[in-house]
This record gives structure tokens, C-alpha cells and sequence, in this order.
């Protein structure tokens, strides 16, 4: 079974930027099924009940965020029985960034948001 969390109402911000995720051998890791590699990106989240630090990990390409991003999470999820007694694992598609100006909604007046998308 899959949990995903709902990121739609929270602020998700780059508090590190995106690091490759090793083993403990010092080895980037990669996905057993597609040989993607993986990466670490630490986030800082924020809704109306306070904000938290977390770190997503994503496969593929090494997001290009940077410290300060806004950051759209595509399909967080969070994996329970994988902590070994820490926090929750976390997964997710893609952390793009989006517009600092309209935070992705496309109503920053900007020809084209630092997203990259149409305003």
C-alpha cells in the first residue's frame, strides 16, 4: 500500500540543495527496478500549524532547485516501514520549483514564471 501526503496547501521551500543519496559504503544509490539514480533533498514545510524539516528523495535526473525555492512536490509519499525507529522515509516524483513571485499559480503577470510556465 501507498500514502501519499497532500502537499497542495502547504508552503514547501529548498533548505539544502539536492544531494546524491549514498549507501553506506559512500555509493550513490539507485532504484533496484530502473537503475535511476537517487537523490536527497532537504525541504522546509509549512502550513497553518507550524513548519517541519523533512528530506525527500527522488530517482532520475538531480532536481535543480536551489536553497530558497519554492518547490512543487509531485506525489509524496510517505514509506512507515522503513524508518528502522527514525522519522518516516519520504518519496516523490519531482520537487520542481515554481515561481517565487506566484508560488505556481500562474497569476504572478510575469510573461513566464521562473517555473517556466505560461503566466
Amino acid at each position: 500500500m501507498k500514502l501519499y501526503v497532500d502537499t497542495t496547501s502547504k508552503q514547501v521551500t529548498a533548505s539544502k540543495d539536492p544531494e546524491p543519496k549514498n549507501d553506506q559504503n559512500g555509493n550513490q544509490k539507485s532504484e533496484k527496478n530502473t537503475g535511476r539514480l537517487m537523490w536527497s533533498t532537504q525541504v522546509f514545510v509549512l502550513d497553518e500549524n507550524g513548519g517541519e524539516v523533512i528530506t525527500i528523495t527522488t530517482a532520475g535526473e538531480k532536481p535543480s532547485v536551489k536553497v530558497g525555492d519554492f518547490l512543487a512536490v509531485e506525489q509524496l509519499e510517505a514509506i512507515p516501514w522503513a524508518t528502522n525507529g527514525r522519522a518516516p522515509a519520504r518519496r516523490a516524483e519531482g520537487v520542481p520549483g515554481v515561481c517565487r513571485l506566484c508560488r505556481g499559480s500562474g497569476r504572478c503577470g510575469a510573461r513566464r514564471c521562473a517555473a517556466g510556465r505560461p503566466a
